[in-house]
């Protein structure tokens, strides 16, 4: 409620459910690529560069056009081509891949199918792998 008998202002008319919209990696993010993964097992990276800056009272940015075909965006994670994923199912199916594996494509696309699952089954969740530890010139771990 207002106070003191104001009215507040109206708020922007956002867009309807499963519009495919999150937040955007930060901009300093240098050769990184954004990961989207749908609850249907689709995905895709885009690159950073494909992202503006979005000005106060935006409506947001199209990141993954969502479908019956895809389901809605499960997760979003900034990725590089040397880092592993885990994608987990509802039912406890778990695919481990290289982020490199995932094709790097558009902004406002559907993607392509990132693990196989049933259809009574849906991802629910993405992880980036902590990096491994990077060896010394002796060849031992640091």
């Amino acid at each position: 409620p207002a106070v003191g008998g104001e009215v507040p202002a109206p708020g922007p008319d956002l867009p309807e459910e499963g519009a495919g919209e999150g937040p955007v990696a930060p901009a300093d993010a240098a050769g990184g690529t954004l990961l989207s993964v749908t609850e249907n097992g689709y995905g895709k990276r885009t690159g950073m560069e494909e992202y503006r800056v979005q000005s106060r009272g935006g409506l947001g940015i199209i990141n993954i056009q969502t479908s019956e075909r895809n389901g809605r965006v499960i997760g979003i994670a900034l990725v590089y081509d040397d880092d592993e994923l885990l994608l987990i199912s509802q039912q406890g199916k778990i695919l481990r891949m290289a982020a490199r594996d995932v094709r790097t494509i558009g902004r406002a696309t559907q993607g392509v199918r990132l693990i196989d699952i049933d259809p009574d089954d849906r991802v629910v969740s993405v992880a980036r792998l902590a990096e491994k530890e990077e060896e010394d010139k002796t060849g031992f771990e640091a």
